[in-house]
């Protein structure tokens, strides 16, 4: 697992790159829990279950989010690019099949390398459209 600090601030978590696979542990925990954007990985075997459930609504104390994503390379490669808070680029990261890419702050793009690459976005909501979700970086 690789994780893309802020040189700004340098405890900032910006993103974390990792392969699906690359696990040992039944679970493995990706994200801090004090972010909106939660996420684990969970090595199961056959037969292995959980109680089904459903969550509770949650009491918050804080009044404003921030969208966090996650990408995953289903099928191809693609190169994600992490931007700091100052927008200047950090670094430049190729993912392929059965990677997982986390955004957490600062900015972020990818670019596609093959031909009928295969991405799974997940993030946290809700979505309120682009106006009031996203600010665009000049490169």
């Amino acid at each position: 697992m690789k994780k893309i600090y802020s040189k700004i601030t340098p405890n900032l978590l910006l993103g974390i790159i990792t392969d699906l696979t690359d696990f040992d542990k039944p679970r493995n925990e990706l994200i801090e829990p004090d972010n909106f954007l939660q996420g684990a990985l969970i090595r199961v075997n056959a037969g292995d279950s959980f109680r089904p459930h459903r969550h509770l609504d949650k009491e918050v104390t804080f009044k404003t989010t921030k969208a966090q994503e996650c990408w995953v390379v289903v099928k191809g490669t693609i190169k994600c690019s992490f931007y700091d808070l100052d927008d200047s680029l950090l670094e430049q990261v190729n993912i392929r099949e059965g990677g997982l890419c986390i955004n957490l702050h600062g900015g972020h793009t990818f670019e596609c390398l093959e031909d009928f690459t295969f991405v799974a976005e997940l993030k946290s909501g809700p979505y309120f459209g682009q106006a009031k979700d996203k600010i665009f970086i000049d490169i």
